[in-house]
């Protein structure tokens, strides 16, 4: 058998059954290390793809977009569906980006501080138990989802069905025989997605505002206006890549330096430490673990022979601890530098939003080592593991703010 997972609105993502357990979900490192010491890259005829293990590896895949395409839909036969930018290669997916890389430089995240500030600050204030309270449900979820919604321009008052459509788009699935079920949950939460932005599309046509969605609408690629369904899908991937990467960000920050109390205290008396902090939970608990790729031509690839069609799983998890780009890998190190970790992927398709991500894990993981200095885990929780086979976080994380 095999788990099987959807990246977003792309290709069903083939998962090892190794990972389909409770414990491996929460901690699939010790696997990782056993694969990557057996072979870098290595084939599964029962999946029908190649897992890339090897930090060098994952790099090559992901820097060569020709031989390894990011265009899963159409490769996959799958049906028609808004174009989202992370299933394009270049050149179009170049001149998509450009549309809004501007939105997403470091530059302009600077000027969001404050009000990213100002939302964290209202949302800690909420807080009527500090003796236990989750940081999924005060603070990891609603902060960024708050602050894309924001820069899209759409109601704050739909986080509630942001939050149930964007967490089907990247469910996972632990039973096999749920997949086809599974796959037709996905493609409903896409065309909810699809009807609900095609109204906001609409209205800003008509009535354009200081927001993402009008710039797009008006934006013109080689003196064409964007179609229907590439606005659309710019919209999905935007509001669901948007929060979901940062709130696990923050979330698995939390985890990381609670799991180990003297973490947190050294943080909250080593307040500058924060940023390089923040990279190393990036790299020991990656939110993204894997990704895949489509192999676009009958190849020799480093020694192994590659056919049109096949999967490429890029374990970017695996690579963050791989021992000849990382020394002591397996031991979290808030300080450690360099860090080229690779979670925010690597070449064309690097995140478009890091430094959003970044930066509202600083304002987050701030006001929180202010507020709660002496935050603790609550011992007595079963952490239950986000059921998607890239995405990686726990559904809550109960802690105590008055220890």
């Amino acid at each position: 058998m095999n788990t099987q997972d959807n990246r977003g609105p792309g290709l069903l993502l083939t998962l090892p059954t190794e990972l389909s357990s409770r414990e491996a979900r929460l901690s699939p490192f010790a696997w990782y290390r056993a694969q990557r010491d057996a072979a870098p890259v290595q084939y599964d005829p029962k999946r029908n793809a190649w897992d890339v293990w090897a930090y060098a590896s994952v790099q090559k895949v992901l820097q060569n977009p020709t031989l390894f395409s990011s265009q899963r839909q159409a490769m996959a036969g799958r049906e028609p569906g808004p174009a989202s930018i992370l299933s394009l290669d270049p050149p179009r997916h170049t001149k998509l980006r450009a549309l809004v890389n501007k939105a997403f430089v470091p530059r302009t995240v600077e000027t969001l501080l404050p009000r990213i500030k100002t939302i964290t600050d209202q949302l800690l204030s909420t807080i009527d138990h500090p003796e236990s309270f989750d940081v999924v449900k005060h603070l990891a979820y609603p902060l960024p989802v708050t602050v894309i919604a924001e820069l899209l321009g759409v109601p704050q008052e739909d986080q509630a069905f942001f939050k149930e459509t964007s967490d089907i788009l990247v469910r996972g699935v632990e039973d096999p025989q749920n997949i086809e079920h599974l796959r037709n949950q996905k493609l409903e939460a896409r065309m909810r997605l699809g009807l609900y932005f095609r109204d906001i599309l609409q209205a800003r046509r008509k009535h354009p505002a200081d927001d993402l969605i009008s710039q797009l609408v008006q934006a013109e690629i080689d003196g064409e206006h964007l179609s229907e369904m590439e606005l659309l899908g710019f919209c999905i991937v935007l509001l669901a890549a948007g929060h979901e990467t940062t709130t696990n960000l923050i979330t698995n920050a939390v985890r990381a330096l609670t799991e180990d109390p003297g973490r947190w205290q050294w943080l909250v008396q080593n307040p500058g430490a924060l940023s390089s902090t923040i990279e190393e939970v990036l790299r020991f608990y990656s939110p993204v673990q894997a990704t895949n790729r489509i192999v676009t031509q009958k190849t020799q690839w480093q020694g192994y022979p590659l056919e049109p069609g096949h999967q490429m799983i890029v374990w970017l998890g695996s690579a963050n601890r791989d021992p000849s780009v990382f020394e002591n890998p397996d031991t979290f190190i808030a300080t450690r530098h360099p860090n080229p970790h690779v979670s925010f992927g690597y070449g064309i398709h690097f995140c478009l939003g890091a430094a959003l991500a970044r930066a509202e894990a600083h304002v987050a993981l701030t006001g929180l080592l202010q507020r709660f200095p002496n935050l603790q885990a609550i011992g007595s929780q079963q952490l239950s593991p986000i059921i998607s086979g890239f995405v990686y976080g726990v559904e809550s994380y109960q802690v105590n703010g008055t220890a």
